[in-house]
Order: structure tokens, then sequence, then C-alpha cells
């Protein structure tokens, strides 16, 4: 199992199209041991610091705890949710202070091994949500009991410093965790821009954490990279008859259910060629197409689909390929392009709502379609960047600064 990162099946294959492929992947340094970090020593590793502080024995638990803490629409609370927030933040507050010791690290990430493919432990990624979860927490206090906004802010700024560095990780899982914690930053950030102690100087500040942000983001491309060579990983362990080591239950169901376990295993063991270049054509296109806006990717994955039900029946049917690798590709792809857009019809809002209106970004990369920028009595919102035909979606934040709002949409 240890060679598998070496990918000796694919390097023996005799299938020169797939040779090929695998030349395109060397050539870009996406191979597990290209991408393969050197060794992060305890000091500098994010995950092993993190360990110290939530031991695996409690980690399920506070997860579930701070799940259960944080309101599931905004970022308001009624006195009794309140004071278990409070009391969640002060009995964990050495190991908020700790977070925070070691985000000022010069951390080098996270150390996950792209040779073991889909078999890291990623328990950190809970680790990291507990830290901005206790930011967050702590936010709360500042915003609604000691009207501290620039406190506030300080907290803001170091969760989205954590999500940047999940966000960084060439992984689509700590990618997509990095998006979920931004949706919840998002709220600490609307939430502190309509209290009532907030200032100009408050709103355009916190237009230039969301602008930092956006500046720093992570391309779309890396997290599918670091996917492909887990997939190459995974196709090894078929070509050994040893893929289920890999499996989630659901996966291992949803193969059952094709065919029985055996008769899959030696299915897979016997296309692995064919189904391997379908799986690595298809990545190779969605990369490529990551340059583009998500708006612009979509028929790429309708045709993908099409390609393989053409085949269906036959011999070449990618089986790996359609039910475990590229099946929840596109609903990646569609929450990185959220997590971008969000982002920057917030940036817009806020820099309208302190007075500096702003044409940074004009169209939504998740609709296609032009933000629209308007006033709605003492608000600022900026819609139209989802989706749906309707473009559903909204961000609201007070206006700071009077100002006749441009007609056209930005």
């Amino acid at each position: 199992m240890d060679d598998y990162g070496k990918l000796p099946g694919l390097r023996a294959s005799a299938d020169p199209r797939l040779r090929e492929e695998l030349a395109r992947v060397e050539e870009t340094g996406g191979t597990p041991e290209a991408l393969q970090e050197p060794l992060v020593e305890e000091g500098q590793n994010a995950a092993v610091l993190l360990e110290s502080i939530f031991s695996s024995r409690r980690l399920a638990g506070l997860k579930e705890q701070s799940d259960g803490l944080f309101p599931t629409i905004g970022f308001e609370f009624n006195p009794l949710h309140f004071e278990k927030v409070l009391a969640f933040r002060d009995d964990h507050a050495e190991s908020l202070e700790r977070c925070r010791e070691v985000l000022s690290r010069e951390s080098r990430g996270f150390g996950i091994d792209h040779t073991r493919g889909f078999g890291n432990d990623l328990d950190f990624v809970d680790r990291v949500r507990l830290c901005a979860r206790l930011e967050a927490f702590d936010a709360a206090d500042q915003l609604h009991a000691r009207k501290d906004l620039d406190a506030a802010m300080e907290n803001i700024e170091r969760m989205l410093h954590w999500a940047a560095l999940l966000a960084a990780e060439k992984n689509v899982y700590t990618r997509g965790e990095a998006a979920a914690m931004r949706e919840e930053i998002a709220s600490v950030i609307v939430e502190t821009a309509h209290s009532p102690d907030a200032a100009p100087r408050h709103t355009a500040e916190l237009a230039k954490l969301v602008l930092d942000a956006l500046e720093g983001w992570t391309p779309d491309a890396h997290a599918w990279i670091g996917d492909r060579a887990a997939v190459l990983h995974s196709y090894e362990a078929i070509r050994d008859g040893k893929i289920t080591r890999f499996l989630t239950v659901d996966e291992i169901d949803a193969l059952a259910r094709e065919r029985s376990l055996f008769d899959l295993s030696k299915a897979l063991e016997r296309s692995v060629d064919s189904d391997e270049l379908f799986y690595l054509q298809a990545a190779r296109r969605l990369i490529d197409l990551c340059g583009q806006p998500y708006f612009k990717r979509r028929r790429a994955f309708a045709e993908i689909e099409m390609e393989a039900e053409r085949l269906r029946g036959g011999k070449d049917y990618p089986l790996a390929a359609m039910l475990l690798f590229l099946k929840d590709v596109e609903s990646g792809h569609l929450l990185q392009a959220h997590d971008r857009a969000l982002y920057e019809a917030l940036y817009l809002a806020l820099s309208h709502a302190a007075g500096k209106t702003s044409d940074r970004f004009r169209v939504s990369p998740l609709s296609g379609k032009p933000y629209r920028v308007r006033r709605d009595g003492a608000l600022v919102v900026v819609d139209g960047f989802g989706p749906d035909a309707d473009g559903t979606f909204s961000v609201e934040v007070p206006a700071q600064v009077d100002q006749t709002m441009k007609k056209e949409r930005f």
C-alpha cells in the first residue's frame, strides 16, 4: 500500500493514451509524490499543534457542542442562547488563547501526505472549525455585551485566516470545510456591520478584511489537483484488489448495488486502464476549466455524463470514475463558486455602505449575471448572484454614508 503513491500500476500500463495522460500530470507536478511537501516539523505543523489543544477523545463532543451553539440563521442570539455561548467560550478560554498562538506561528500547513491518497487523518479540520467557532463566540461577546467592534474585527480577521489555511490545502474536503467556515464568518461580518455601534470606519475596515481575503483566495484548481492525486492512488488500490479499504460505507453500498463486491472488484481490475483513462481525461478537462468562472464550466459536467452514458453496458463503462471519483465533483465546483460569489457580494455591499462605490467585481461566478447593488431604505443590498433564474441569495448591510446609489448594475 505504501507504494501506491508511486503509481506503479499506472506506470506499467501498456495503454499509450494512459501513459500520455500520466505524462501530462507529471509535467504539471500533479502526481502524489510531486505534490508531497517536505516533512513538516512538529513545531510548524498546525495539525500536530492543534491536536495538543483538542485531544481526539474530546474532539467529537466539542465539535458537536459548538455545532449546536452556532446560530442556524444569521448571527443573532436570544438571552438564554447567548449565555450558553459565553459559557462555552469561557470554559475553553485557554484553548482559544492556544489556538491564537498556533495561528501566530509561521505554520507550514497541516502535513497532508498526498502519497497516502484518501487515507489521511483529517481530524485537524474539526479542530480548525473549533478554533474559528471560539473566535465567533468571543465576537458575539464583543458585539453584544462589551460593545467593542475593534475586538470583534480582530476575531473576524483570525477566523478568515483559519479559513484561508484550510482552503490553501490541495484537498477537496478541506476546501469544502473552508467554504462552510466562510459562510459562518460572513454572518459574523454582517452582524458586525449591523451593530448600532458601527461607524463608517468599521464598515470600511470590514470591507478591507473581505477584500484581503478575496485577494488571497486559493485558485479553485488546487483542490482538484489534490483530488486527482488521491484518485490516482485509489486506482492503484483497484489494481491491487483492495479498493474497499479506501471507501466509505455509502460508497461500498453504491457499488454493491451494481453487483456483488467480489464480482465488482474483479470487474474493476479488468477495466481499470480504460476507467482510469476516462477519469484522467475528464479531470484534466475540469481542472483546465477552473481558470474560468463556474457558470462557464457547467456544460462540461453534462458532456462528461453523456460521454459515460454512451459507454454504459459495454466493457469500457467507467464504473469507478462515475460512481466514486466524479459523482460529487460538480457539487464541489458549485460550492467553490458560491463561496467566492458570497464574498464578492459582501465586499460590494460593505464598500458601498462605507461610501466607496466599487466595480471591482461585476459578474457573479456562480450565475454569470451582474451583481445588483441597490438601496433599500437604510440598507445597501447586493443580490442577483445566486445560481437560480431568479438570482436568489442577497447580502444586506446598513449604509453608513448617505449617497445616491448608481443606477447601473455592477
